[in-house]
């Protein structure tokens, strides 16, 4: 049973029809298949046990097929790649072919009424093969697993597709390797050509046609290199930008931090100056850290235009009767501006006082 390599309008190709297709399986572990389905008949040729088997082909394992090889998981196990075609079946375990170039690529597979049918899209290669004098037939390689048991014959019903060959001489069957070993073989890294850029470029947002010109995809890889350098290009912008407005905040802040200390020692020299010489006391401090951080050069012009209260000389008398007028007035200035009056005008009030009791001295 067996499909010549004819494609219809729509680019689908039947691979393997519905029904069972007589084969025979080389076993790599005879006895687990033995212990399992002790009913078959193995026997052993050449030093390798086979058995006789049937595959066989249903509506629901071709869906399945199908159904897995569009999936996600399955377009990741291929590098968003589909299944090669080769010329018969170089990546068969244990194939003696030695042409592994590739023809295409089957980039979709569907279940039908008739049986599951692919769309294979060739490179130059494979259409020469195609058209070539040599007649040729689609044999697929499916992931394979044992189902049961049929008069002596061990059913296997395939769970994934591999490979499609073209062959004078097709099989339907696959060694019954483990699907671990089959998929293994089936991950390598397949070189890269025309079917595959176009691939590639459709799952990144750009459709070419399979059979686009070598300009059209250079051209669409350098429009998409544009496109990701730009990209890459504002991002490091935006990060430069981001940095540099970090490393200015820091800097203001380490400016403010030193213009503040800077301004607190300034009030501090000018506030211990002014207790020294006399125009203020100990007692005025926090009020007068208040007038000058308010502000600094309205504060500090009026306390330096401030005249000594306290005298370390004369007549003690006077010197009491001074600093008695100075707080009087100052405590009249500030009750007179409890409710309008600012600090700068109880201090203006308070100069005054002072010349007045510096005066009556």
């Amino acid at each position: 049973m067996a499909n010549e390599s004819a494609v219809g309008a729509d680019g689908s190709a039947l691979f393997a029809p519905l029904g069972d297709a007589p084969n025979v399986f080389a076993l790599k572990n005879p006895d687990a298949f033995r212990a399992a389905f002790p009913t078959a008949n193995y026997y052993e040729e050449d030093g390798v046990v086979k058995v006789d088997a049937i595959q066989r082909i249903t509506p629901e394992n071709a869906k399945a097929v199908s159904d897995r090889f569009a999936s996600p998981s399955g377009m990741v196990r291929r590098w968003f790649r589909g299944a090669p075609v080769f010329y018969r079946h170089p990546d068969h375990p244990g194939s003696t072919e030695t042409d592994k170039r590739e023809l295409g690529r089957v980039v979709g597979l569907e279940a039908r009424p008739e049986g599951l049918y692919g769309v294979p899209v060739f490179n130059d290669l494979g259409a020469d093969a195609v058209n070539g004098r040599e007649k040729l037939f689609f044999s697929p390689r499916f992931d394979v697993a044992p189902t049961g048991v049929e008069n002596g014959k061990l059913i296997f019903e395939p769970t994934g597709f591999v490979s499609v060959g073209l062959t004078p001489e097709p099989n339907l069957a696959a060694d019954a390797v483990n699907e671990a070993a089959s998929n293994a073989a089936t991950n390598r890294t397949p070189p890269m050509n025309k079917i595959l850029l176009v691939g590639t470029l459709a799952g990144l947002g750009i459709n070419l046609a399979a059979d686009a010109s070598d300009d059209a995809i250079a051209s669409s890889i350098t429009a998409l290199a544009g496109r990701l350098n730009t990209g890459a290009s504002a991002a490091n912008e935006r990060d430069t930008a981001k940095a540099e407005v970090a490393s200015l905040q820091a800097e203001l802040a380490a400016l403010k931090a030193t213009a503040a200390n800077e301004a607190k020692g300034i009030r501090e020299a000018a506030i211990n100056a002014a207790i020294q010489d006399g125009r203020i006391t100990e007692a005025q401090r926090a009020t007068w850290d208040g007038i000058l951080t308010a502000s600094a050069s309205n504060g500090l012009a009026i306390l330096n235009g401030l005249s000594k209260t306290v005298k370390t000389s004369g007549n003690g008398k006077n010197v009491a009767d001074a600093n008695a007028a100075a707080e009087a007035a100052e405590a009249s200035a500030k009750n007179e501006g409890s409710g309008t009056a600012t600090g700068f005008d109880r201090a203006l009030a308070h100069q005054k006082a002072q010349r007045a009791a510096a005066a009556a001295a």
